[in-house]
């Protein structure tokens, strides 16, 4: 029994279910990562949590899949790392399922588990990993790509390097996720891997990856000439540099962020040389969604403000242009919960602004206490100012307060790729409309 890779749609059909699949995954990580800042009073966006991780793989797996599925069926090459992608994609959207209900990792986005079903989804993940691989190579003659590019500057080579960095990406976060259960089972200790670790190992990835983006709209699938596509280059990159060497001379910060933000500001210059030609809209949407994402998060990390008090009645504090001042603490009785609510009055820029109610609730039956961020949003895309109240001490009451700058930005980014995906399926449908059920002999 085998797939016959011959029939002329199948790689439509698989672009098809890929583009669906990512394109809902896509909307959910955004989705969870916004619930996340608005409910669990942390602050930010992503933590690096577990289960947030057993998103991210499978998605950095059907990001490769696709632009692999892309290339096969451009020029008929990468089909074996087409059948290899698609094969992992599913081994590890396996995996996510296995980590959020098995119970072997602790996290306030995971389900309810039961260790007796994540045994037997662990025994069905290997069994299927040995069947597919055994399959995939004992098949692996059928799919090998016969025509090679013609030089290393080229469309295929480039996208081809970019999967490599994404299956990097997905090793890092394999091991920064998988690491600490190994060592508590075999040790019995237990270890954190935080941000720190994550944000360290992939920046220089992300870096490469800006690089590859940078170029692959202005390169040809197969021949291309260095000297016509140095000179393409040339114009959004000074205007990059000057924006970023603009910036960094007013605010000093992390020079490996200021690189990021250098090449995602170079792909985004030629994005819209590209976005001017109407070309692949989809293509264009998506990778816009991607860049809009790294200058958001860049500007974000170098920009962004924290800070952590005891504050009592009457008293100020400020950050960035903002002032704040605690009215009152005042408790209250709700139908299921005791609240403790604080009154801060803001002023920005020495003019009243809002008042911002920040609330810590303890539940009466659950006796569990959660935290009730209060967020003011200004200008929808520039900053929040955000708070979040704890418990109450002798000199006042626990406060931390955030200033978020761009932190929307990071929510539009999400939709254009969605729009992206949403597009791209438009397009396979109308052009591709006969599809192959992937029949089997």
């Amino acid at each position: 029994m085998h797939l016959k890779i011959h029939c002329r749609h199948w790689i439509s059909s698989l672009q098809f279910i890929t583009i669906l699949g990512w394109g809902f995954l896509t909307a959910g990580i955004f989705f969870g990562s916004w619930w996340a800042y608005r409910e669990l009073g942390w602050g930010g966006f992503w933590f690096w949590d577990p289960v947030e991780n057993a998103a991210l793989l499978p998605w950095l797996f059907a990001t490769a899949l696709f632009h692999s599925a892309l290339v096969s069926k451009k020029i008929t090459q990468l089909k074996n790392w087409t059948i290899l992608l698609t094969i992992l994609t599913f081994l590890f959207t396996l995996v996510a399922f296995f980590l959020v209900r098995s119970g072997v990792v602790i996290s306030v986005h995971s389900f309810a588990y039961d260790p007796g079903r994540g045994m037997f989804i662990l025994f069905f993940i290997l069994l299927l990993f040995f069947y597919s691989v055994s399959l995939f190579i004992y098949r692996k003659e059928f799919y090998e790509s016969k025509n090679k590019a013609a030089n290393f500057i080229s469309k295929v080579n480039f996208i081809l390097l970019n999967i490599l960095l994404l299956i990097t990406i997905v090793a890092v976060v394999c091991i920064g996720t998988l690491y600490p259960l190994f060592i508590e089972l075999f040790t019995g200790y237990r270890l954190t891997v935080g941000a720190p670790f994550f944000n360290l190992s992939l920046m220089p990835i992300l870096a490469l990856m800006l690089i590859f983006i940078t170029a692959i709209p202005l390169l040809k699938w197969q021949v291309n000439k260095w000297q016509l596509i140095k000179y393409k280059l040339s114009l959004p990159f000074i205007l990059a540099a000057i924006i970023t060497l603009t910036i960094w001379y007013k605010y000093d910060g992390n020079l490996l962020l200021y690189f990021i933000l250098l090449l995602s500001l170079f792909a985004g210059f030629v994005l819209l040389a590209a976005i001017s030609k109407k070309e692949n809209m989809s293509m264009l949407l998506a990778h816009a969604g991607f860049i809009v994402l790294i200058v958001a998060i860049s500007l974000y990390a170098l920009f962004k403000q924290e800070k952590e008090l005891v504050i009592n009645n009457g008293e100020r504090t400020q950050i960035a242009q903002y002032k704040l001042e605690l009215k009152e603490i005042r408790p209250a009785r709700k139908q299921n919960y005791f609240v403790r609510i604080a009154e801060f009055a803001i002023y920005k820029n020495g003019k009243y602004l809002t008042n911002l109610y920040p609330e810590k609730r303890l539940y009466i039956i659950e006796q569990d206490q959660t935290s009730e961020a209060a967020i003011i949003r200004q200008q929808f895309l520039t900053s929040d100012l955000y708070m979040v109240v704890g418990d109450l001490r002798e000199q006042g009451i626990y406060t931390r307060i955030y200033y978020n700058p761009l932190v929307n930005l990071i929510w539009l980014s999400g939709l254009l790729m969605v729009l992206g995906a949403l597009v791209n399926l438009k397009n396979i449908f109308i052009t591709d409309n006969t599809y192959c059920n992937f029949p089997l002999t």
